[in-house]
């Protein structure tokens, strides 16, 4: 876990599973509390990689979905930019373009550049910039 950094992880203590070979094959020796303590290491220190990961994106130009409104505000909004991470932005009107004037609220579905400004181990919290396209943001942002 410490030399990959995974950037996502779902773990679970060990069980057994009835209809599988483990479950008539194995015995189940751990006791619950060593499985436990186990899950905990585990869980601490994928937030820690995880907090590195996303701390180094503060400063990026990202291109993020938007989905849905945040579960923690109404005053957010809440996406996924390219590697899959949560992002939140505030909800707010922005440019229809890097270079256009004119604004529009954000709305779900659209592509947005977002500026990430904050990160945890789960999300990044980011500054909404102007409406893009997958296909312009590409053509900007890709190194030739």
């Amino acid at each position: 876990m410490k030399e990959v950094c995974y950037n996502f992880a779902f773990t679970f203590p060990y069980s057994m599973r009835q209809k599988t070979r483990a479950h008539h094959r194995l015995i189940d020796d751990v006791p619950s509390e060593i499985k436990a303590r186990r899950q905990t290491e585990l869980a601490e220190t994928f937030r820690k990689g995880a907090l590195e990961l996303n701390t180094e994106q503060i400063g990026q130009l990202q291109i993020v979905l938007i989905s849905g409104m945040s579960k923690r505000s109404q005053l957010d909004l809440a996406g996924r930019n390219d590697g899959n991470t949560k992002v939140i932005v505030p909800q707010t009107k922005i440019p229809i373009s890097d270079e256009a004037e004119p604004t529009r609220t954000i709305e779900v579905g659209d592509y947005i550049v977002v500026r990430i400004t904050g990160a945890s181990s789960q999300v990044l919290k980011g500054e909404p910039l102007y409406h893009t396209t997958l296909v312009n943001f590409s053509r900007k942002h890709t190194l030739k």
